[in-house]
């Protein structure tokens, strides 16, 4: 027996238990870590988001697996989505102080990678047709981008409610409220335009497999999703909404669209254990 063998952690073994190992732990030392440089806080935060795409990579595309299938599910759906705000928050992070924010997605980069490890993906996805590969990836572009425009949306709650009772505004950012909120509605408008292409991508597909629109929760969530978040772009740029209410249309949004597949896929893989597609 090999030594990579040996390894185990919860659903994974071999190489892909280590790198899930060694990306926790880079996640927790630059979240523990308080006497050591910003740089190396954020070389260690890096090093575990690039171990938690390996991993991700490895789940998703079966590099594994003896099937060497492709597979998707909750567990890569809530890892995937993680992993891309990390990296938005990363970047803007270049620009902007975030550095409790970095800490707080640590501790949830180290959550995405125990769920992925308890709930491999177990859908064999149908890779023959360019159209699912891509309405997979845009799918989860938008699912990170609008998980980032809900953090930012929880700053701007935090420093308004702040400032209404006279306080300084929280420790989590030194960012003018003005600025959270432009960064908001541009990540709003983005997860939006993706989240259209999400749906015509469905379309193009479910014709393509099904010869006709398929309705079902997932699809009923995710149009109530593009509308919510339809509804606040055009109260914004028509009607001034701002501040507090339009980061009440973004928890709606973001709520509906968690609901819209990773919900879905969380009752039947983790309540009901069922992998049908």
């Amino acid at each position: 027996m090999s030594v990579s063998s040996t390894w185990v952690f919860l659903n994974f073994q071999g190489w892909p238990a280590v790198l899930t190992l060694a990306a926790m732990v880079a996640y927790i030392a630059s979240a523990l870590m308080r006497t050591a440089k910003e740089g190396v806080l954020s070389g260690l935060f890096g090093l575990g988001w690039l171990l938690h795409g390996l991993v991700l990579l490895a789940d998703v595309l079966g590099w594994a697996r003896p099937d060497a299938s492709v597979r998707f599910g909750f567990g890569p759906a809530l890892s995937g989505t993680v992993w891309l705000i990390v990296l938005l928050l990363s970047i803007e992070s270049h620009w902007v102080p975030l550095a409790l924010v970095r800490r707080l997605w640590a501790a949830w980069g180290v959550l995405a990678l125990l769920v992925l490890a308890w709930v491999p993906g177990d859908i064999v996805l149908n890779m023959q047709s360019r159209w699912v590969a891509l309405h997979l990836a845009v799918g989860m572009a938008a699912y990170g981008v609008l998980g980032a425009a809900l953090m930012h949306a929880v700053l701007l709650h935090m420093a308004e409610r702040g400032m209404r009772q006279k306080l300084t505004q929280p420790a989590v950012t030194s960012l003018p409220i003005m600025r959270l909120e432009r960064l908001m509605f541009r990540l709003v408008l983005v997860g939006f335009s993706l989240l259209s292409a999400v749906l015509g991508l469905g379309w193009v597909t479910a014709h393509q497999y099904l010869q006709a629109w398929h309705w079902d929760h997932k699809t009923l969530f995710a149009l109530l999703a593009w509308l919510s978040l339809a509804m606040l772009l055009v109260g914004h740029y028509a009607w001034g909404w701002r501040g507090v209410r339009a980061a009440y249309w973004v928890y709606a949004g973001a709520a509906l669209l968690c609901l819209s597949y990773m919900g879905s896929r969380f009752v039947l893989e983790v309540l009901l254990q069922r992998t049908v597609g």
